[in-house]
C-alpha cells in the first residue's frame, strides 16, 4: 500500500490497557498536543497521550484532530 502512494496512519492510546497494549509505540519522542508522533516512509505511528485503546471514546477532541489531519492529507502540527 505505501509504495503505492497510499498514507497509512496506526494509532493508539498510551495508557495502560489489558486489551490493547502499546508497548511499541512507548519509545516515541515527538510530542505535540497530548500526541505523540513518528513517521516512517509513509508510515507514521500516533500515541495519544492519555487515551486507552478506544482514543475517540477517552479522547473525543484528539481524535476528531487525527481524523482531520490525515483526511487532509496534512501531518501533525509539531
Amino acid at each position: 500500500m505505501i509504495a503505492d502512494g497510499i498514507r497509512v496512519w496506526v494509532f493508539s492510546g498510551d495508557d495502560v490497557d489489558s486489551a490493547v497494549p502499546v508497548t511499541a509505540t512507548r519509545y516515541l519522542k515527538k510530542q505535540a498536543d497530548g500526541r505523540v508522533a513518528e513517521v516512517f516512509e509513509g508510515l507514521t505511528f500516533v500515541t495519544v497521550i492519555g487515551a486507552g485503546h478506544e482514543v475517540p471514546l477517552s479522547k473525543p477532541h484528539a481524535a476528531f484532530e487525527l481524523f482531520k489531519y490525515f483526511l487532509r492529507g496534512k501531518p501533525l502540527p509539531k
